[in-house]
């Protein structure tokens, strides 16, 4: 039985860093960003916003943020400074600016999440809770029910404070 020395093993390079290097070496830095940032994005901003928003584009620092309605634009923009810090922190990424823009956006898987629990006063909504949730205009229909649980939630101290 002859013996063999065993070779030193080579440290092996994780995939994601070759490709990343990959990337890099064919100027395509911006688009490996780009997939780091979409993996990554609802842990980013929570699964929230993660579900009404998706990175669009980055170029040069300005990351583009495509959004479902303009009240997550804005959400996004009061946010910015602590977008950027997230990012810089999760994905070691600078982002200089960030913008939004309005469109149409891939459906989260939807998790039955629903919770059933009786309502403290199991009266009925005034009419007045249709009509203001109706000229809200919002369109996202999760949004609309939390907004009508805040509308039904104010109707019903309104009520307590009347007796």
């Amino acid at each position: 039985m002859a013996y063999e020395k065993k070779r030193p093993r080579q440290a092996v390079d994780p995939m994601a860093d070759v490709l990343r290097a990959y990337f890099d070496d064919a100027g395509l830095t911006e688009f490996s960003d780009y997939l780091r940032l979409m993996r990554a994005w609802k842990l980013i901003v929570g699964p929230v916003i993660g579900g009404r928003s998706m990175p669009a584009s980055i170029a040069k620092g300005v990351l583009t943020i495509l959004v479902r309605e303009s009240v997550w634009a804005n959400e996004l923009s009061l946010l910015q400074g602590e977008l950027k810090k997230r990012i810089r922190d999760a994905l070691g990424m600078t982002v200089t600016e960030i913008r939004t823009r309005i469109g149409d956006i891939p459906e989260p898987p939807r998790e039955n999440t629903a919770v059933h629990t009786p309502a403290a006063h199991p009266q009925e909504a005034p009419p007045w809770v249709d009509g203001i949730v109706n000229e809200s205009g919002i369109a996202d229909e999760e949004l609309r029910r939390q907004f009508r649980r805040v509308i039904e939630a104010y109707s019903e101290s309104a009520r307590g404070a009347e007796r």
